[in-house]
């Protein structure tokens, strides 16, 4: 009887194991593609970075160029390859999961190390997922909707809930300094709202345990713009040219994707904008969206 209990398991284990070993040789194949053309890109962008802005100072932005476009087209393909078999890991390791916390296996002292295992792929798995996504938003270039936009209800919104999700262990004050005269903006809202909340959750998590997170707009001649800046580590000089890097983080191993700033400038330029960084090691850093009050050139 324990046999026969024990046998859909040992299924699941094997059919699990022969997908994550193809699904290893597409990661292992793939992979280093894109990682060399990234590594493309950076080289590409750190000579056109120069004089790059003190927080406070001037600020001046790292332009997108054309050689993004095989890179996009590279990362959509290699993402929704990964992601077929990322499906199939994800549920044969909920099955597992499942089998392991029924009897028999529940009442054996040594499954209880095979179930946490089972835990973590699942984890690891939704993470994959997550980078898999993230790939998939930096490839696609839809055109954004434009619709008429208050920015300072987006900003309220997006501080609002960036104090909720992320305040439980830090004592970090945000500060909102809104323009009451903001004109509406043509813009996409969801997208704002997109990159505003990463911004802000980058600036909380800049700070170690205890600091502020000031949060300003403010008319610009045919712009608005939104300023976040935060009194955390900084930003060394070296690293400025790199932030908007895909995949280069300076978060702790296993924290990041190093997706979010690269995706958020992609944002930001398909909305007809700009966004900016200047940083102080151990002061501060500001990152500054300016968007165009009549939207994008195309959409006019």
């Amino acid at each position: 009887m324990f046999v026969l209990d024990a046998q859909p398991g040992l299924t699941a284990v094997l059919c699990a194991l022969d997908i994550g070993v193809r699904c290893s040789i597409v990661l292992g194949v793939s992979c280093p593609l894109v990682l060399a053309s990234m590594a493309l890109i950076a080289d590409v962008e750190s000579e056109k970075s120069e004089d790059v802005p003190r927080c406070g100072g001037p600020q001046s932005s790292i332009s997108r160029t054309d050689i993004w476009s095989p890179v996009n087209a590279l990362s959509a393909g290699i993402a929704h390859e990964i992601n077929n078999p990322l499906g199939i890991i994800g549920q044969e390791a909920q099955l597992l999961k499942y089998l392991l916390e029924q009897e028999p296996f529940a009442s054996i002292e040594a499954s209880a190390g095979c179930l946490e295992s089972v835990r973590e792929i699942v984890r690891q798995v939704d993470r994959c997922k997550e980078i898999v996504n993230k790939l998939l938003s930096l490839a696609r270039q839809s055109d954004p909707i434009i619709q008429r936009t208050d920015i300072n209800t987006i900003v309220v919104e997006m501080a609002n809930l960036a104090e909720r999700q992320n305040l439980v262990d830090k004592d970090v004050k945000i500060v909102r300094s809104l323009r009451r005269e903001l004109p509406l903006v043509h813009t996409d809202p969801p997208l704002v709202r997109q990159v505003i909340l990463n911004l802000i959750n980058n600036a909380i998590q800049a700070i170690e345990k205890k600091g502020t997170v000031a949060i300003s707009t403010a008319p610009a001649g045919e712009w608005v713009e939104i300023a976040i800046t935060d009194d955390g580590c900084g930003i060394p000089q070296e690293n400025m040219s790199k932030i908007f890097t895909p995949f280069y983080s300076t978060k702790p191993h296993g924290t990041g994707t190093g997706l979010g700033l690269a995706i958020c400038r992609g944002i930001v330029e398909r909305l007809g904008g700009q966004l900016t960084v200047g940083s102080e090691v151990g002061k501060c850093t500001t990152f500054t969206v300016r968007l165009p009050v009549e939207g994008p050139a195309r959409s006019r």
